[in-house]
């Protein structure tokens, strides 16, 4: 059994077991179906992209800082040559 905050953001903690599914103890639902009302999922998305961008923000600028110190492609590796592949990725999937 594990224990999750519904939506990410909700402060409902539901228990979850992956062969049965989840158990919400006494007033959980109302809470949840509150959450999901008051626009809940908007504040988690927007909260989500905010922090990916940021992300995506931090990994550009260690991508800048290697290039600046003239090290060729084939030497950034991951850091570097796929960084710009992977920061494409995300801005189409997830921005």
């Amino acid at each position: 059994m594990n224990r999750s905050n519904f939506g990410g953001g909700s402060g409902v903690i539901v228990d979850v077991c992956g062969p049965h599914g989840a158990f919400l103890d006494r007033g959980e639902l109302t809470r949840i179906v509150d959450f999901v009302e008051k626009g809940g999922w908007e504040k988690v998305r927007k909260r989500e992209k905010q922090r990916m961008e940021e992300e995506i923000s931090a990994l550009e600028s260690r991508k800048r800082g290697a290039t600046d110190l003239g090290l060729p492609p084939a030497e950034l590796g991951a850091a570097g040559g796929g960084l710009g592949e992977v920061l494409a990725f995300l801005r189409r999937h997830f921005l």
